[in-house]
């Protein structure tokens, strides 16, 4: 009850305190899905697991993944530029080590990450948006009661959970690093996936490293544009009033009143017909 409690709380705060996005017209983007952890296939250390992400068998086996139903995941993002958004990921399950044979634990992984957008070289608001992603974690997954020695499921031998006769940890810190992509079928809805291998750099072992695979249902929204006349309100000097880009979302002035527009007018402050450019008819013909 208390890691449900824990759980509902992370996620909770990932959406009240939510600071992400996707473009800078609809600076916000929340989604939601489900993900699937792989202990199995980050038997290795961090500098092979790019290596592995290309050739490694067990990384692409289904049953070597515990899959999450949905809705246990949730990503709150705001976009900081057209290159960079700052999000907050929350995962929650109960996930066993297949590499290990360890039973179903508690597992929460919640964090913030910063993505790279490909696409702000091109076109931002393309469909295709594709992202390289880092992020720093508080994970709890719960390996106190695993019994040491014991033998992994590729024959390695361990002594301890990062050595022989060290304590068992069931709070980690987290680092991750992945791709990802969201596929955007009008501007504020589309889906996501994303991979990352997870490591745990304080733990000095690599039990609890594992590979990571998610999709989302993602929403995205933001700035608004009252009037409609393409301005959005954060750039419309008369966001309540339709007027064009050229003159800040506001409408032409007619100061003189006769017609024509202050733009198209040579003498803007005295009444003239359009023949003559808005001036009056000096010579009466």
């Amino acid at each position: 009850m208390k890691n449900l409690r824990l759980g509902i709380t992370a996620l909770a705060l990932t959406v009240a305190t939510s600071v992400s996005a996707q473009t800078t017209n609809n600076r916000w983007l929340i989604g939601v899905g489900a993900h699937g952890v792989n202990h199995v296939a980050a038997n290795k250390g961090v500098g092979q697991a790019l290596g592995d992400a290309f050739s490694s068998k067990d990384l692409y086996t289904m049953n070597n993944f515990v899959i999450t139903p949905p809705l246990s995941k949730l990503t709150v993002a705001r976009n900081l530029n057209k290159f960079l958004v700052l999000d907050w990921q929350t995962s929650v399950g109960n996930v066993s080590n297949k590499r290990i044979n360890m039973d179903k634990e508690f597992f929460l992984m919640t964090g913030l990450g910063l993505q790279f957008k490909v696409n702000g070289f091109w076109n931002e608001e393309s469909w295709f948006d594709p992202y390289v992603r880092i992020g720093a974690n508080y994970l709890r997954h719960d390996y106190t009661n695993v019994s040491f020695p014991l033998t992994d499921v590729h024959g390695t031998v361990y002594g301890g959970f990062s050595g022989v006769g060290t304590p068992r940890k069931a709070d980690h810190f987290a680092v991750n690093g992945g791709l990802g992509s969201n596929f955007w079928f009008t501007k504020n809805f589309g889906i996501g996936i994303q991979g990352d291998y997870v490591t745990t750099p304080t733990d000095k072992s690599n039990l609890a490293n594992f590979w990571q695979a998610s999709a989302s249902i993602n929403f995205r929204f933001g700035n608004r544009d009252k009037d409609k006349d393409g301005v959005l309100d954060k750039d419309d000097a008369c966001p309540e009033i339709p007027g064009p880009v050229e003159n800040q979302g506001c409408p032409w002035p007619d100061t003189d009143g006769d017609g024509v527009l202050d733009k198209d007018d040579a003498c803007p402050e005295v009444p003239g017909p359009v023949e003559l450019n808005g001036c009056p008819d000096t010579d009466g013909d």
